[in-house]
């Protein structure tokens, strides 16, 4: 029997694969980029999951509130039982939240009094932390910021489409893929020193953040000329 099934989406951007590393660069032998079908994938086994009787459960750490105001839920127009959410959440601050209905997240067992969930924790239920939690999901729900998530979609689009064209006009053997606000480099040729890429860029003023994953990230933070200057 299948209790649940744990989804992190964050998978798509590398389907059935690890998180490419610098190795991995040199050859270019990776599938990075949105994947086709995705999201009639997840549909279908939510489907599955509530025909059978089964759990769905998100790993939002790395995706909540990156993608969408609402997390890859809110991007793939699709409902999880359970959603697991990181530091963002909490502004910054340590905190791991299990988000899910009543039935699911109780502690105890009606029917078996010594049948109990204990929660312990560091920061759990840390007054500064909940303040700083309580800020974010505030900020989170005005207008204002769910207008940015779009502005932002509309500059990466921008960007992501006008590096391309020029890289091709120059003859340079890169191009760029992105998936909402998660991007990476791509080479159109093997090569043994691609991993030095990220060295010259450094030397000409761009950091590249990507920790040997291969990816990197647009905040909300950016904007339009910050797009033009990165170019």
């Amino acid at each position: 029997e299948i209790a649940a099934v744990l989804v992190n989406p964050l998978q798509c951007f590398h389907l059935n694969q690890s998180p490419p590393s610098d190795p991995v660069l040199s050859t270019n032998n990776r599938k990075v980029g949105p994947t086709p079908g995705y999201k009639e994938w997840l549909h279908k086994l939510r489907q599955v999951c509530t025909a059978c009787g089964i759990v769905l459960i998100f790993d939002e750490v790395y995706t909540g509130f990156r993608l969408h105001p609402k997390g890859a839920q809110g991007a793939y127009e699709v409902k999880a039982d359970i959603v697991c959410y990181g530091k963002t959440l909490g502004g910054g601050l340590p905190i791991g939240v299990v988000c899910g209905p009543k039935d699911l997240m109780a502690r105890g067992d009606a029917k078996r009094a010594a049948r109990i969930n204990y929660v312990i924790g560091t920061f759990a239920g840390h007054p500064f932390v909940m303040a700083c939690m309580n800020a974010f999901l505030k900020w989170l729900k005005t207008p204002e910021t769910v207008k940015s998530y779009d502005t932002m979609a509309k500059n990466i689009e921008g960007f992501i489409s006008k590096a391309n064209t020029t890289f091709e006009e120059k003859g340079y053997p890169i191009r760029l893929t992105n998936w909402f606000s998660v991007w990476s480099i791509l080479y159109n040729n093997p090569g043994r020193f691609h991993w030095m890429f990220q060295y010259y860029l450094k030397d000409a003023g761009v950091n590249l953040s990507w920790v040997g994953t291969g990816r990197l990230l647009f905040s909300l933070e950016w904007q339009q000329g910050g797009y033009d200057r990165l170019l």
